[in-house]
């Protein structure tokens, strides 16, 4: 075979790699990190899970926000007095929905960890969210444990201050040329 053939071979099995994708999701809306964890859950944990969802979505500021179980949520001390909450439904179950009230905050969660029996995987949301569904059909179907909820604080720029700012700085160039002329 000439040369070429075999370099076209080449490049079509290193597309057919590049195109496989991980272990499938289970969970609508989420990618499964391939990150696994075994108990013991304490805070060791929380602060190796969340440097790991760190350098799986190639970020630096996702924080710890807190647990929801049975018992409903523990929040983290960033959202003390900050009217934020996460609620859940199913939480005796296998599958189920969660919601988090933002409060005055402008955190949006971006992973969560599903624990039952002493396992645990984590997913990244697609996209940042407040509501989502979790189940536990990866961790052989077991009753949950907990969910542990990871955020990143979103900045978004309003838009008519951003048009505003951008008319003036058209507007301050426009006088400038017409003072030169």
């Amino acid at each position: 075979m000439r040369w070429y053939k075999n370099l076209a071979f080449a490049a079509l099995g290193f597309v057919a790699l590049a195109g496989a994708t991980p272990a499938s999701a289970t969970i609508a809306g989420t990618t499964y990190t391939g990150l696994n964890y075994s108990s013991p859950f304490g805070s060791a944990h929380k602060t190796q899970v969340t440097a790991d969802i760190n350098t799986y979505l190639g970020l630096n500021d996702v924080v710890y926000l807190g647990r929801l179980d049975k018992n409903g949520f523990d929040a983290t001390a960033i959202l003390n007095s900050t009217g934020a909450a996460l609620s859940g439904v199913g939480l005796l179950a296998s599958t189920g929905t969660w919601t988090f009230t933002q409060g005055s905050t402008t955190y949006e969660i971006v992973a969560l960890e599903v624990s039952t029996g002493g396992k645990s995987k984590v997913y990244a949301l697609t996209d940042p969210a407040l509501t989502g569904i979790w189940n536990t059909s990866d961790l052989s179907n077991k009753g949950l444990s907990h969910l542990d909820f990871f955020a990143r604080k979103i900045v978004r720029a309003p838009e008519p201050a951003t048009l505003l700012l951008f008319g003036a700085g058209l507007a301050g160039v426009a006088m400038r040329r017409r003072k030169r002329v």
